[in-house]
C-alpha cells in the first residue's frame, strides 16, 4: 500500500460504500460485518475530523480488498462475503 491518502471526497465515497456492504452482511457473518462497520468507521473519523486512529492504516488496506460492485446483491460480494480471510487481520 502506498503511503498516498486519498481525498476527503474518495474517503467519503469508499465509507459509504462500505456502509452498503455491512448493511448487506448477513448475521451468520457477525464477525465480517462488524469489522466492514469499524473500517467504515476509521474512515469516516479520518475524512471529518483528519485525526487517524491508530487502526486507520489497516482499515484502508483492508478497504482496498472490498469488491466493488454496483449492487450489493452481486455474487462477487457474496463470494468474497463467503470466502474472504482477509478480515481477521484488522482485529
Amino acid at each position: 500500500m502506498t503511503n498516498t491518502i486519498p481525498s476527503k471526497e474518495e474517503l467519503n465515497t469508499l465509507a459509504d460504500y462500505l456502509q452498503r456492504v455491512a448493511d448487506a452482511i448477513p448475521d451468520g457473518l457477525r464477525d465480517l460485518r462488524d469489522v466492514v462497520s469499524f473500517v467504515t468507521f476509521d474512515i469516516r473519523m479520518y475524512s471529518q475530523m483528519g485525526t487517524k486512529s491508530k487502526s486507520f492504516e489497516k482499515a484502508l488496506a483492508f478497504a482496498t480488498t472490498v469488491p466493488r460492485v454496483e449492487d450489493v446483491e452481486d455474487d462477487k460480494l457474496t463470494c468474497w462475503m463467503l470466502e474472504d480471510e482477509e478480515f481477521r487481520k484488522y482485529f
